[in-house]
């Protein structure tokens, strides 16, 4: 006899009365079907069995303490077996894993005269302490995550360091643009056109770039309009664009400079640089490489020094 499915796959019957798929769709059936030595197990089976192999899991191969208890307690006349640890523990991971079957131990334990007040209060007990050692153990992964990631940020910053100081015996002429510090766990790296900002989070080394330019500090300038007025700080700046040339030195009142205001004035609009940064952060960071020059007089600022431009080194 032959039997036809609605995609036009046959099946012939054969001799014990079970007909064999046959065809694609038959063939994907009889695929997802479980194969020799396996066996499938679904809903409340399934989850049972998934309880027994966690339970066989944490006794290692030993026999489960509370297969049986209520008879054992009953045959010794010792109640005191039911508050062994191993006996708690188990009952704790059974309450909250297998309801049925704790209830049912309940029952018999009460039928062997365990006092079930003194025992719920045991597992209770024993319950808040897996508990705290729970967190304790997520507390203690955490912080050796932690340790590994600071491990890991110390040593890029070593590494980094023993690069700047390779590149800066390399190129002399660049030795200023080559600068590495720290403040407040924040890495602030320059080399020739970049300044970038490393910090750690929780999800690894964070780098943002601040600016791509290098402007190191080489040298101040202090100015006296008057014998007794307050000098006016000037830095020189050495200026040296993203992707390469010829540094250039660059004169900047004190002020603007904190305030990052003389870039786009001075470097154009393309160069970036983040606005509106606490002093001693950002790009505006003081790389300060500079020696003092001699403190100027007034004829010196009458005479007409420039404070603010650039000109070619």
């Amino acid at each position: 006899m032959t039997t036809r499915n609605d995609s036009g796959a046959s099946a012939e019957a054969t001799a014990g009365g079970q007909a064999e798929p046959d065809g694609p769709v038959a063939s994907a059936l009889t695929a997802s079907l479980p194969g020799p030595g396996i066996v499938e197990r679904t809903g409340a089976d399934a989850a049972a069995h998934a309880r027994a192999v966690a339970r066989e899991a944490r006794h290692g191969g030993e026999p489960d303490p509370l297969d049986g208890l209520p008879e054992r307690i009953t045959a010794s006349g010792d109640p005191s077996l039911a508050f062994d640890a191993l006996v708690i523990g188990d009952a704790v991971a059974l309450r909250d894993d297998d309801g049925p079957r704790f209830q049912s131990l309940r029952a018999g334990l009460r039928r062997a005269g365990v006092s079930l007040t003194e025992w719920t209060r045991a597992l209770d007990v024993e319950a808040r302490r897996k508990k705290a050692a729970a967190k304790e153990s997520e507390r203690e992964r955490a912080r050796l995550a932690a340790q590994a990631r600071r491990d890991a940020s110390d040593a890029g910053r070593a590494a980094l360091a023993g690069e700047i100081a390779a590149a800066r015996e390399a190129r002399p002429d660049l030795a200023a643009h080559f600068q590495q510090t720290e403040v407040n766990g924040v890495t602030y790296s320059m080399t020739p056109g970049r300044v970038v900002m490393e910090s750690m989070t929780s999800h690894g080394v964070r780098v943002v770039e601040l600016a791509n330019f290098s402007c190191p500090i080489v040298a101040q300038t202090l100015e006296l309009e008057t014998p007794n007025a307050a000098p006016r700080t000037t830095f020189t700046l050495s200026v040296l664009l993203g992707g390469g040339g010829t540094p250039r030195e660059v004169d900047i009142n004190a002020e603007r400079f904190t305030h990052m205001e003389w870039v786009e004035p001075v470097l154009g609009p393309a160069r970036s640089s983040p606005r509106g940064r606490a002093r001693g952060t950002t790009s505006g960071r003081r790389w300060d490489t500079s020696h003092r020059r001699p403190r100027a007089t007034a004829a010196d600022t009458s005479a007409g020094r420039p404070t603010e431009g650039s000109r070619s080194t």
